[in-house]
């Protein structure tokens, strides 16, 4: 029994570290897309393949950073919320900060992934860029207040 304990908590702090340091990840990625973008509104550049990629990436991140963290509140509630007798163990505090924190993911997600469409939709590169730094920006500060609000 106590081996079997080792290997749940073992499993779920590798991927709640996983969790943490694709947090960084995300953030380093969104900072560079809206720096990107400030840069291209005021240097009044035209929209290229590297900017695409900056932003894309960004937003591929945000989407890996989600899935984590689905799996990382699943494998919690489904691990360390059942005890061995199988009696639901549950905690309204800490269900309702995890459920919380992944909330604000989506709702993160769903920002930068409109923000992603309504720039593919625009010709001019002044407006793909303003909406991507509109969004994204967005995006970041509640990354960011989430970021702070959990530490």
């Amino acid at each position: 029994m106590l081996y079997q304990t080792m290997d749940i908590k073992l499993f779920f702090s590798g991927f709640f570290k996983l969790y943490l340091y694709w947090e960084y990840i995300v953030i380093i990625s969104t900072l560079g897309a809206i720096l990107n973008s400030l840069v291209g509104v005021f240097s009044k550049k035209s929209f290229k393949t590297f900017d695409l990629r900056i932003t894309l990436f960004s937003l591929i991140f945000n989407y890996i950073f989600l899935i984590i963290g689905l799996f990382v509140f699943l494998s919690n509630f489904l691990f360390l919320f059942w005890d061995s007798n199988n009696k639901f163990i549950f905690e309204q505090n800490h269900f309702l900060f995890y459920m919380s924190t992944h909330l604000l993911n989506l709702i993160t997600v769903l920002i930068l992934t409109i923000g992603w469409s309504l720039h593919k939709k625009s010709n001019i590169s002044l407006k793909k860029f303003l909406r991507v730094l509109g969004f994204y920006f967005l995006g970041m500060i509640i990354i960011i207040w989430k970021f702070i609000w959990i530490n």
